[in-house]
């Protein structure tokens, strides 16, 4: 386990901090002895090299669908106008835009 010896700012005595024999916990222990301006000191213990290996899992399948029935019901109905009600509403509002352009026409 990688070790850092540091005096205290506080007390003044010095202590001692493990970190983990891993990747991470090299890089934390050299941070930290820069940090305090201790002493870093690898030092891993019986097979503890060993169980930095990585394992390889098994895949499963994840099933994403986490929504419930109910909600399942709503989402197959639409919401909102049909496409025929929205194409009816868009003619009107192109009719009326014709009429108020003649009317202006014809008053200039």
């Amino acid at each position: 386990m990688p070790t850092v010896s540091y005096k205290c700012p506080d007390s003044g005595k010095n202590k001692k901090r493990k970190f983990a024999y891993n990747a991470v916990g090299k890089a934390q222990a050299d941070s930290y002895a820069r940090l305090t301006g201790g002493k870093l000191k690898m030092n891993p213990g019986p097979n503890e090299e060993e169980s930095t290996k990585t394992t390889v899992l098994k895949k499963s399948k994840i099933n994403f669908d986490t929504t419930p029935e109910k909600t399942k019901e709503k989402e197959k109905k639409p919401s909102g106008k049909s496409v025929k009600d929205q194409l009816a509403s868009a003619a009107k509002l192109i009719e009326e835009w014709k009429k108020k352009k003649k009317e202006k026409e014809e008053n200039v």
